[in-house]
């Protein structure tokens, strides 16, 4: 039954993930980079957090070596984190964007390999959910990006 839930869960990440890219392929370096009023991020960030989340609940909260990030992304894209963070050392946004398409396969291939991890200390996440392994991370995920779906749809509207 788990592994059929992490299987489901990586479907629904992967059509998410996909409509994600789908919004942000046509989006320049300078407008990614773009702070509308009221707001306290930009397109740039959204990308990148979502990448640097996904491997922060999978494998930094699990012990694991993060593959494909490199660990400044935390400091650049972790919650609570701002593009005033940003420095000269950032990635591009197009690199942000392959690395978010890459991620997925890198998922794919330990979906089901570190089931058994489990983290030190629960985590709950801001959308309510406690997670306490590698395997209720798989399946919190998509939720995540669905809530940054939807601001990336705010954030493009303001923009465009």
């Amino acid at each position: 039954m788990e592994k059929e839930l992490r299987e489901q869960a990586f479907s629904h990440l992967t059509i998410l993930r996909n409509k994600n890219l789908s919004l942000l392929e046509n989006i320049s370096e300078e407008e990614s980079l773009i702070i509308p009023d009221k707001f306290s991020n930009n397109l740039f960030w959204q990308a990148g957090h979502i990448l640097t989340t996904q491997f922060s609940l999978l494998y930094k909260r699990s012990n694991l070596a993060m593959p494909l990030i490199d660990t400044r992304y935390v400091n650049y894209f972790a919650k609570g984190s701002s593009p005033s963070d940003f420095d000269s050392n950032l990635p591009t946004f197009q690199n942000l964007l392959s690395e978010l398409k890459e991620s997925l396969q890198i998922l794919e291939n330990d979906l089901h390999r570190y089931t058994d991890v489990k983290y030190e200390s629960a985590v709950l996440v801001s959308f309510g959910m406690n997670l306490l392994s590698f395997h209720d991370a798989v399946l919190a995920i998509p939720y995540h990006e669905v809530y940054h779906m939807n601001a990336i749809n705010l954030l493009l509207k303001q923009i465009k």
